[in-house]
C-alpha cells in the first residue's frame, strides 16, 4: 500500500498580511471554510479508482489510434514523403527507378496553386500526369514552336517528355492533345527542389527563344497562353524563396554539424548552472531570490543604457540606417542602428514593467521567498523530485514522435500507393467525361497506356485527412495526460511533505509511492482533466485555421471578432489549466474524483483569493527571474565563445556560416533545461500554497488545533501555536528547520 504519510508536516504557505478568513462567515458562493477534524492526517491512504468512465474512453481512443498507426505503417511508405514519388505511386529515386531521382509535371497549371499574398504553391497531388525522370529539362520546350507545315515530327519527339512506355510512332496530336496525352505539351527550363522540377527563376520570361532562334509563345495543351502570364511570374519570385529556403536550410545543417559539441557542453553547463541555483535556494533562498532580480534587473539597465548609446553613436555611420536582411555576420547587425533601436526600445519596457513590479509587490516578496524556500527545503527531502521531471519529458518526446511518425505515413498514402480497381477507359470522345471524372477522382494519371485509370480503394485510402485529424487529436490528449501525470505526482509528494510533523517520518521513496498512488487509483482523472484541454487545444487550432482562411476577407469587422475569439479562448484554455492543476492536487491528497477536487480547490481559492492573485503570481515571478538569470549566463557565455572575443578558445571554435545560430540553440535548449528544474518548484509552490490555505482554515493555533505551517512562515503572518500539543515532534522538526535554514 502507498504511505504518502503518516502524520502531518510543515508548509510555509503564502499569504500577505492579509487578515485570514473570518471562519464564523462564508459566503455560500464561495462555500464555508473547511472545519476542524481531528482525523485529518493529511494525503489519504484509503482510496479508490477515479472517474473510470474516462479511463475507459482514454483506452478505446488509444485502441483507436493503435489500429489507426497500423494501418499506416501497413499501407504507408515514409519514402513517399522523403522522396517524390510519380502517379502511379512509383518513388523516385529508388527500385526500378533508382536512375530517376526527379519528378517531372506535365502540366504546373493543372496543379492548385495558392495565390494568396503573392504565393504559388503546387500541391504534391497535381491533376496533371507527373513521371520519374533522370534530370530536369535544362531548356525551354513548346510543341507550338514547331508549328509548321508539314511540322518537324521528329524534331519534336526527341525533345518530348512522356510516360514510360510510350510508343512514339503514335499520332503527334495523340501524344499531346486532350487530357489522355502520354507526353507534356511544352516544359520549361527547370531546377530541382526537394526532387522535383520547378520552373527555374532565370528562365520565366515574355518571350522565350525557340532551337531554331525565332520568337515564340509558349501555350498549354489547351491553348492557354503561358508566355508573360501573371502566374509565371509569381512562380518566379515563389522559386526563388525556395531556393533560398533551400540554400539557408542547408548552411544552418552545415553549421549544426560542426558545432553540435560545443552546443552539447553549453547545455551541460545550463543543467549545472540551473542545479547550483537549486541547492543554493535550499540554503539561502532569500539571499537568492533577491540575487536573480537584481540580476535580471541589473541586466535590462546595462542592457537599455547600452542600446541607447550605441543607437545614438551609430548616427551619421555609413549604411548605419539601412533596413535589417539577413546576414552570416554578427557585425553587420551591430553595426545598423534599427538593430539597437528594437533592443533599447525592448530593454526599456521591461525594466519599467519590472521597476513597477517590485515596488508595488515589494511586500509580498518576503512572504513568497519563504514559500520557496520550503518548497526548496520539500524537494530537499525527495531529491528524485528533481530527476523526475526527466520522465515525462522522455514521454513528451516519444508521443511527439510517433505522432509524427504516423502523419508522414498518413501522408505517403494516396489512392495510387493503396491498391485500387480498374476502370476502363478509351481515347475517343465517347468516353471523355468519364475518363476525366477517372482523373478527378484519382489526382493524376495512373496507367499512361490508353487502356485503364486505377483509383485507389483501401482502409485509409479515402479517410486520410479524417486520419490526420484523429492522430492530432491523439497528440494533443496524449501530450495533456502525460502533463497531468507529472503534477499530480509531484502534488502527492509535496503534500505529504506538508502534513508531516516530523520530517523523519517521510518515506525516502515519497516520489515513486506517489507515482504509484496516481497510477493506480487517479489515471480516470488524468484522462478527463486531460480531455478537457486537449478539447479547448483543439478548438484554438480550428479557429486559427479559419483565421488563416478569413485573412483574404479581412476588413476591421472580422479582425476584431478574429482578435476576440483569440484572446477568448487564450483565457479559458488558461483558466481551465489552473483550474485542472489545482484540482489534481486536491485529488492528490483527498482521493476525489475530478469534478469534487476541482469544486474543492476553486472554493477554497476564492475565499482567498487576494492570496491566490498576489502571492501565488509573486512567486512565479521570482522563479522565472531566477530561470531567466540562468538562461542569460549560459547565453552571454556562449556568445562570448562564438563571437570570437576568447582568443584562446579560437582554435577550438569552428567556422561557421551563421555564429548566432548556435548561440540561439544553446538559449533554447538551456530554457527547456531550467523549465524542467524549475516546474518542480512551481508545482510544490502551487501544492503548498493550496496545503497552507487549508491550514489556516483548520486550524486556529491553539492547543487543540496547531498549525502545520513552519515557524518562519508563522513568523511572517504574525501567527503562533500557543499550546504545547506539538511537542517532541515539533521540536525535532524545529531542530531541523533551523539546521536547514
Amino acid at each position: 500500500m502507498m504511505k504518502l504519510a503518516k502524520s502531518r508536516g510543515p508548509l510555509e504557505g503564502a499569504a500577505s498580511t492579509i487578515e485570514l478568513v473570518d471562519r464564523n462567515t462564508g459566503s455560500t458562493d464561495e462555500g464555508e471554510p473547511v472545519s476542524y477534524d481531528p482525523n485529518f492526517k493529511g494525503p489519504v491512504i484509503q482510496r479508490s479508482c477515479t472517474d473510470v468512465f474516462f479511463l475507459l474512453l482514454f483506452i478505446v481512443f488509444l485502441a483507436g489510434w493503435a489500429i489507426l498507426a497500423g494501418l499506416a505503417f501497413k499501407q504507408g511508405n515514409i519514402n513517399r514523403v522523403i522522396y517524390p514519388s510519380d502517379s502511379n505511386g512509383n518513388i523516385c529515386g529508388t527500385g526500378k527507378y533508382a536512375d530517376r531521382p526527379y519528378l517531372f509535371f506535365f502540366d504546373l497549371f493543372k496543379c492548385k496553386p495558392k495565390f494568396e499574398d503573392d504565393e504559388w504553391i503546387p500541391t504534391t497531388r497535381c491533376r496533371t500526369p507527373q513521371v520519374c525522370v533522370k534530370e530536369c529539362p535544362s531548356k525551354t520546350f513548346s510543341v507550338a514552336q514547331y508549328d509548321q507545315d508539314p511540322p518537324n515530327v521528329a524534331e519534336i519527339k526527341k525533345h518530348m517528355v512522356c510516360v514510360y512506355g510510350t510508343d512514339m510512332s503514335k499520332d503527334l496530336k495523340f501524344l499531346t492533345s486532350g487530357p489522355s496525352a502520354p507526353c507534356a505539351y511544352y516544359y520549361i527550363s527547370s531546377v530541382s527542389a526537394a526532387g522535383r522540377c520547378f520552373p527555374s527563376p532565370t528562365s520565366v520570361e515574355d518571350e522565350f527563344q525557340s532551337y531554331n532562334g525565332a520568337n515564340i509563345t509558349i501555350t498549354s495543351s489547351d491553348g492557354k497562353v503561358l508566355s508573360g502570364n501573371e502566374l509565371f511570374k509569381k512562380a518566379e519570385r515563389k522559386m526563388q524563396r525556395i531556393l533560398n529556403a533551400r540554400r539557408y536550410f542547408e548552411r544552418f545543417l552545415q553549421d549544426l554539424s560542426n558545432s553540435w559539441k560545443v552546443i552539447l557542453i553549453g547545455l551541460f553547463i545550463a543543467m549545472v548552472l540551473a542545479l547550483v541555483w537549486i541547492v543554493a535556494i535550499r540554503l539561502m533562498a532569500g539571499l537568492m531570490v533577491w540575487l536573480g532580480i537584481l540580476g535580471i534587473l541589473s541586466f535590462l539597465i546595462i542592457a537599455t543604457a547600452f542600446s541607447w548609446y550605441k543607437y545614438i553613436s551609430l548616427k551619421g555611420v555609413p549604411g548605419a540606417d539601412e533596413g535589417i536582411g539577413f546576414s552570416r555576420k554578427i557585425s553587420y547587425y551591430t553595426g545598423n542602428r534599427k538593430t539597437w533601436l528594437i533592443l533599447g526600445c525592448l530593454a526599456s519596457v521591461a525594466l519599467s514593467i519590472l521597476i513597477l513590479v517590485i515596488i508595488c509587490l515589494r511586500e509580498r516578496v518576503q512572504i513568497a521567498t519563504a514559500l520557496i524556500k520550503e518548497a526548496a527545503k520539500a524537494i530537499g527531502y525527495m531529491p528524485t523530485a528533481l530527476i523526475f521531471p526527466v520522465f515525462p519529458y522522455l514521454l513528451q518526446l516519444i508521443v511527439l514522435l510517433f505522432t509524427a511518425t504516423v502523419a508522414l505515413l498518413l501522408m505517403s498514402i494516396t489512392p495510387s500507393s493503396a491498391g485500387g480497381i480498374d476502370a476502363t477507359m478509351y481515347s475517343d470522345t465517347s468516353t471523355k467525361s468519364y475518363y476525366e471524372q477517372c482523373i478527378e477522382d484519382l489526382g493524376g494519371y495512373s496507367k499512361f497506356n490508353n487502356k485503364t485509370c486505377t483509383i485507389g480503394n483501401s482502409a485509409l485510402g479515402s479517410h486520410v485527412s479524417y486520419s490526420h485529424l484523429y492522430n492530432f487529436c491523439g497528440f494533443l490528449w496524449m501530450s495533456a495526460f502525460i502533463v497531468a501525470f507529472g503534477e499530480m505526482t509531484l502534488a502527492a509528494a509535496v503534500a505529504s511533505y506538508y502534513w508531516t510533523r516530523n520530517k523523519k517520518d517521510i518515506p525516502k521513496l515519497t516520489v515513486c509511492s506517489a507515482m504509484w498512488a496516481t497510477t493506480r487509483y487517479h489515471m480516470g482523472t488524468l484522462a478527463f482533466g486531460s480531455l478537457i484541454i486537449a478539447t479547448v487545444s483543439f478548438i484554438r487550432t480550428i479557429i486559427e485555421y479559419i483565421e488563416q482562411k478569413l485573412k483574404q476577407y479581412d476588413n476591421e469587422v472580422t479582425k476584431a471578432l478574429r482578435c476576440c475569439c483569440r484572446c477568448f479562448c487564450w483565457c479559458l484554455e488558461n483558466f481551465l489549466r489552473f483550474i485542472n492543476r489545482n484540482a489534481y492536487i486536491m485529488t492528490a491528497i483527498y482521493g476525489e474524483n475530478f469534478c469534487a477536487s476541482a469544486r474543492r480547490s476553486f472554493l477554497l481559492l476564492m475565499r482567498n483569493v487576494v492570496r491566490v492573485v498576489v502571492v501565488d503570481k509573486v512567486t512565479d515571478f521570482l522563479l522565472l527571474a531566477s530561470k531567466l538569470v540562468v538562461v542569460g549566463i549560459t547565453s552571454g557565455l556562449a556568445y562570448y565563445v562564438f563571437s570570437g572575443s576568447c582568443e584562446k578558445l579560437n582554435r577550438y571554435i569552428p567556422e561557421l556560416n551563421y555564429p548566432l545560430f548556435p548561440v540561439f540553440l544553446i538559449a533554447f535548449g538551456a530554457y527547456l533545461i531550467t523549465t524542467c528544474f524549475f516546474d518542480v518548484y512551481n508545482m510544490a509552490v502551487d501544492t503548498l500554497f493550496l496545503c497552507f490555505l487549508e491550514d489556516c482554515e483548520r486550524h486556529d493555533g491553539s492547543r487543540e488545533k496547531p498549525y502545520f505551517m513552519s515557524k518562519k512562515l508563522m513568523l511572517i503572518l504574525k501567527k503562533k501555536n500557543n499550546g504545547t500539543l506539538v511537542d517532541s515532534s515539533s521540536q525535532a522538526k524545529g531542530k531541523s528547520s533551523k539546521t536547514n535554514n
